[in-house]
C-alpha cells in the first residue's frame, strides 16, 4: 500500500506553490502593464494616422479648439444652465477667448477618421454656447462630451469618469491631449488675424503657440520645417491632478479636463515630473509617456529625457537639432 502525505510533507508542498504564485504574480502583472502600454501606444497611433488623413482632406491638421472672433460668441443672454457671458477673458470679447463659446476640438473633428461619424453628425456645431444644460439627456453635444471612447482613455488608468465642472458643465475624462507648444503660458505668437494677449494668466491659454494646435489653429504639413518626424501631434497625460476628481469640489476649475476645453499638452516640464496641472505630460506607465508625432509614429518618452531635447519635439519650426534615439 501507498502512504499518503504527512502534515509536514503537505505544508511543505504548499508553502513552494505560494513561493511560485509570489515569483510569477509580479511578471504577470508585469506582462499585463506591457500590454496595456502598448494599446496605449496604439491609440496615440491610430489618433495621428487620423490627424494626417485629416490633413490629407482638409489641407491642414484640425484646430485645436474652435473659437472664432468675437461677432461669432453667443450673446450675452444667460443660457439654460444658468449661466451668463465668461467671466474672464474680457467676457468673451477677446479673438479666440470664449471658453465655452461653441463645441468642437481636435478630437471632435477626427471623429470620421476614426470611426465616429455618427456621432460627428449628431454634434452641434452652431450652438453658442456649446451646452444649452447641464443635463445630457437633453442636449446632445453634452452627450457625446459625456460618452465614452477608448480610444481617448488609457487602458493603464482606472479612471474614466467625468471631469470636475467647468460652470457646471462635465465632460468624459481623456487621457490623450493635442500638443500646443513648449510654454503655457506665452505671449510670444500672434494668431493669423494679429491678435495676441498679454495680461493674466487666465488668458494667455487664448494666444497661438509654437506647436501644431491651439485655439483656432491651422497648422499645415508644410509649416513643420522642423521636420514630421520630430514634431510631436498628441500627448499622453494623466488629465487631471488627483487620481479621482471630486464632482463639483469649488475652487477646483483647472483639476481636469476633457471634451468640453482646453485638452492641450505643453512641454515645459520633462514626462511624469509636474503633475501640478493637468496639461503636463503625465501617464500612469513607470519609467516615461507615450507621444504621437506628425509622421504618425509613437514614441515612449523617458522620464529621463533632457528638458532641452523635450522642448524641442514641441515646436514646429525651432530648428533645434537632435536625433530621436535621445528620447529614450
Amino acid at each position: 500500500m501507498g502512504r499518503g502525505f504527512t502534515l509536514v510533507e503537505l505544508l511543505v508542498v504548499i508553502a513552494i506553490i505560494g513561493i511560485l504564485i509570489a515569483l510569477l504574480l509580479p511578471a504577470v502583472q508585469a506582462a499585463r502593464e506591457a500590454a496595456r502600454r502598448l494599446q496605449c501606444m496604439n491609440h496615440l497611433k491610430q489618433m495621428a494616422v487620423a490627424m494626417n488623413n485629416y490633413e490629407s482632406i482638409h489641407g491642414r491638421f484640425p484646430s485645436g479648439e474652435i473659437h472664432g472672433d468675437p461677432p461669432n460668441q453667443f450673446p450675452g443672454d444667460t443660457d439654460d444652465a444658468g449661466y451668463g457671458p465668461e467671466p474672464y477673458c474680457g467676457n468673451g470679447k477677446l479673438p479666440h477667448c470664449q471658453w465655452l463659446g461653441q463645441i468642437g476640438m481636435w478630437m471632435n473633428a477626427i471623429f470620421p477618421q476614426m470611426g465616429q461619424q455618427a456621432d460627428y453628425d449628431r454634434l452641434d456645431f452652431e450652438a453658442r454656447p456649446q451646452h444649452k444644460s447641464t443635463n445630457p439627456a437633453v442636449d446632445r453635444n453634452l452627450q457625446i462630451a459625456q460618452k465614452k471612447y477608448d480610444f481617448l482613455l488609457c487602458p493603464s488608468d482606472a479612471y474614466k469618469g467625468m471631469t470636475v465642472a467647468w460652470r457646471g458643465y462635465r465632460a468624459r475624462i481623456v487621457n490623450y491631449y493635442a500638443v500646443a507648444g513648449i510654454h503655457e503660458f506665452s505671449r510670444s505668437y500672434r494668431h493669423d488675424d494679429g491678435s495676441v494677449y498679454s495680461g493674466t494668466s487666465h488668458c494667455l491659454h487664448c494666444n497661438a503657440n509654437d506647436g501644431v494646435f491651439y485655439n483656432d489653429s491651422s497648422t499645415k504639413i508644410a509649416d513643420i520645417t522642423d521636420g514630421v518626424a520630430h514634431t510631436a501631434l498628441l500627448a499622453e497625460t494623466k488629465g487631471r491632478i488627483r487620481d479621482n476628481p471630486p464632482s463639483d469640489t469649488p475652487g477646483w476649475d483647472y483639476d481636469s479636463r476633457g471634451m468640453n476645453l482646453h485638452t492641450y499638452a505643453y512641454f515645459e516640464y520633462t514626462p511624469n515630473s509636474d503633475r501640478d496641472r493637468p496639461w503636463r505630460c503625465n501617464s500612469f506607465h513607470e519609467g516615461g509617456a507615450n507621444v504621437a508625432f506628425c509622421d504618425g509614429s509613437v514614441h515612449f518618452v523617458s522620464d529621463t529625457v533632457a528638458a532641452h531635447i523635450f522642448a524641442a519635439i514641441a515646436s514646429v519650426d525651432g530648428e533645434e537639432t537632435f536625433n530621436i534615439d535621445e528620447l529614450d
